[in-house]
This record gives structure tokens, sequence and C-alpha cells, in this order.
């Protein structure tokens, strides 16, 4: 996902530079006030160009004072190690870098930094998107010092264990000379192996509690995860809208061109402008429909209703429209239209979108030309819903069929952000609204069926731990 999450941002930057000059721009909404550390760097001398907000806080100087610095002011790697950890990351066949970043008041930071040219102002640089993991790090460090304990015991517990039993056999070995003295030892062996027993048993119910606080805290980054993947799939979709106007803006232009043409020549025909005139408007009325759609899905936030079923399958397809198009992937949506469920709507849409893309990118990787996919749905008892999701992809290989919802199983999801969407899916089902998500083969393709009940959570996400 890293790369993906690189690609999007320089489509995006580089889709908002030309709205730079204007005073409410794009450019001044999503880059200097984006709560993403963002940096434009001078790849010939490492000067910091320009920086928003976000990066400011993180570092900790205004930003009139941020862009006279250089990026070796905060990097604390020598050119050397930076070569070194360039090296290593083609070797891992990643495209972001791990340094080491000075904060104003001398603090150091582990950060992961995602970066690419780009060309601003007939000037190239360097964009560069900076997260800071140093977070992530101590907590690994953390477990990492748990597990090298709990090893330490085990293996102490075992040689102790192991003493006492060659104490014990040569005790039996003196109890043939001796019997007297031999019951004694026994006995004494005896007692002193259950005190140790008890002991071990004390142990492992410590070890178990820092073990139970250990899941907490991967669950607690579950939560982290689960904010990125859904700030991410909200970029995604403004990339996507971008696609799906390109080509209604170039019929607007055009309109816009060939009246210019015609009152330069004198030649103004007034079918011909009208013509051109409805053309336009019917392009940009579309525009403004996509945008509605996604502001009233995404601004709604959280807040629980009752959404209309098929209207959410139709926003979903609205918002992807360009992966499904370039894909040549068609949804045949029938669910009957009276068919409401108490949920978030952008819990819904999101539904739909990931499966929807799941299918697109199937397609796409396997070169098929096209996919249909067919969406139906029935009302169960209690108030619960069964979703059903089928296409004609090919199906899921039988080796990732049994583990598709586990983090990271498919071999062509493990970068970085990869192989999360399912599993995510299915923590927010079964979290959120009570319900489970499964998938088979059938003869064509794959089919999810979803179970889910009303939105359980009205203040806030069991599947999000704070």
């Amino acid at each position: 996902m890293g790369k993906v999450f690189a690609l999007v941002s320089l489509l995006l930057l580089l889709f908002l530079t030309a709205y730079a000059d204007e005073p409410t721009s794009l450019y001044q909404q999503m880059f200097k006030n984006h709560g993403v550390i963002m940096l434009l760097i001078d790849p010939d001398t490492g000067k910091i160009v320009d920086a928003n907000q976000a990066a400011a806080d993180f570092y900790g100087y205004d930003r009139e004072h941020l862009v006279t610095l250089s990026i070796d002011d905060i990097n604390t790697l020598s050119s050397n190690q930076i070569q070194q950890e360039m090296q290593l990351a083609i070797a891992q066949d990643r495209n972001h870098f791990h340094f080491r970043h000075r904060l104003s008041h001398g603090d150091i930071r582990h950060v992961k930094v995602y970066s690419c040219p780009i060309t601003l102002n007939q000037q190239t640089l360097l964009f560069s998107i900076i997260h800071d993991i140093s977070q992530q790090r101590k907590a690994e460090a953390k477990a990492q010092h748990y597990q090298d304990n709990l090893e330490s015991l085990v293996e102490k517990r075992t040689s102790e264990l192991s003493r006492l039993q060659n104490i014990f056999i040569a005790t039996l070995a003196g109890a043939l000379g001796v019997q007297t003295a031999g019951m004694v030892l026994l006995v004494r062996n005896i007692l002193q192996r259950r005190r140790v027993q008890r002991e071990l048993e004390l142990t492992l119910q410590s070890q178990q509690e820092t073990i139970d606080q250990a899941i907490l805290s991967a669950r607690r980054k579950d939560t982290v995860i689960v904010r990125q993947e859904r700030r991410q799939a909200q970029v995604e979709m403004l990339v996507n809208m971008a696609h799906q106007w390109r080509q209604p803006l170039n019929v607007v232009s055009m309109c816009i061109q060939e009246l210019e043409e015609s009152v330069q020549a004198g030649d103004i025909d007034k079918d011909q402008v009208r013509d051109d005139v409805n053309r336009a408007m019917q392009r940009l009325t579309s525009l403004s429909k996509t945008i509605n759609t996604f502001t009233s899905i995404y601004e709604s936030g959280d807040t629980p209703a009752h959404i209309q079923l098929a209207q959410a399958c139709s926003q979903a397809q609205e918002l992807l429209l360009a992966k499904l198009e370039s894909c040549q992937v068609k949804v045949a949506c029938e669910v009957d239209p009276s068919i409401y469920h108490y949920a978030s709507r952008s819990d819904l849409v999101d539904i739909f979108i990931k499966l929807f893309d799941n299918t697109a990118s199937i397609a796409q990787q396997r070169q098929l030309g096209s996919a249909s996919l067919k969406v139906t749905a029935k009302v169960l008892e209690n108030n619960y819903l069964e979703l059903q999701v089928e296409d004609n992809a090919g199906g899921v290989e039988a080796d990732i069929l049994p583990h598709i919802f586990i983090p990271y199983t498919t071999g062509d999801f493990r970068s970085e952000g990869k192989g999360l969407s399912l599993y995510l899916l299915q923590r927010m089902i079964e979290d959120a609204y009570h319900g489970s998500i499964n998938v088979h083969n059938t003869n064509d393709g794959a089919c999810f069926t979803i179970t889910m009940g009303p939105y359980q959570f009205e203040d806030n996400r069991n599947y999000l731990i704070e």
C-alpha cells in the first residue's frame, strides 16, 4: 500500500497545482492545511522549499523558519548511512525510507518517508510525505523485551526442572542402600517439586497477563491502521473522482473553445451556442452530482440511520466509476429498493467499494478484459440483513481461500498497507454489526456473503479501541 499511497499523493498534488494561485484553491486546503506531514525539497541542494502546517507543528518550527532549513538540518543520518538505507529499501522492494529526524527541541523521532519527484512551476522538486513511527518502534521494542524475558524464564525453569529430576534419580539410587533415608529424601524432593510447580503456575499466570496486555496493545495498533485505511480510502476516492472529471472537463473546455472561435469569426449560430451550453451544463451537473454524493457520505461521519441499501450500492458505483470503467467491470444491483438497514452510510458504501474494488483489481491483474458483479440482499429475522456480492473473475486461489481474512495473506499484498482491506472489513462487520463475512468459490468466480445486524454502537466503535 506504500507505493499506492505515494502515487496517490503525487497525482493529487499534480492535480491541485493548477489552482495554486487562487486564494481558496484546493492547493491551500489539501497541501498547506492537510493533517499529513508534507515537504517540498530541492533535490540538488537539499533545501526545504515548502512545508505544510502539519510539518511545522511536527518539527516545532514556524513555517517561515522551516523553509529556511535544509533536510540535512533535521536528518540525523550521515550521507553514508542515508545511502545504505536507500540500498536496503531497493533490496527489500519498498518505496519508503526509514530515517531519524531531529525536532526543534532536540528530540529524535523515527519516521517513515515516502518520496517521489514532481515538477512544480517549471522546477523539479522532491515531494515527501513523513509518517511518525516512533510509538510503533517503542511498542515493537517493548514486545521484543517481553518475548526475551519469557524465553529466558522458560529456559531457566526448564533447567531447574532438569536439575530436580537428576536429584530425584540420585535419591532413588541412594534409597536402595538406605531405605529410610531414601524415603525421607524422596518425600522432600516431591514437596520441592510441588513448590516449584506452584511457582511455575504463578509465573505462567503473570506471563498470561503480560500476553493479554500485548494483545490489547496490538488491537490499539489496529485502531491506527483502521483510521489510516479510512483516510487512504477517501484519498483514493478523490483520485477516482479526478479521473472521472477529466473527460467531462475536456468536453466543457471544447464547448468553450467552440464558442470562442464562433465569436472571433463573427459567425455566431444561436442553435450551436445553445447546444454547446447545454452540453457543458450537463457535464457540470454530472460533476456536481458526484461531489454531492462524496460530501453526503463522508460529511455524515459515522452517524447511524436507516439507509436504503440500493442507494448505497449506487453511490459506491458512482465513486468507483473510473476504476470500474477502466477495468470494464459491470455491476448489476438486484437489491429491492424497499430494503433499508440501520447502519452508518459510510460503512455500507465502504463495504460495496472494497468488494467492487477487489473484483476490479483481480480482473486487471488477471487481464480478463471484462468482468461482472451481481449484488443481492434479503432481510432476515431480528432485523438482520444478508448481502451477497458475486463476481465472475475466476475465484480465490485454493491455498488462500481458508486464510483470506487474515492480514497479509496473499503473496501480492506483502508491502506496507496491503492485505488489510478484507481483515478490516471483517472487524467492522463483526464488532460494529455483530455479523459475519464469508466467501466461497462458484463455477465462475467468488461469492462474498455478509450477515449484519443493526448498528450496535451509538457513541463509539468497539472495533476501534481507544
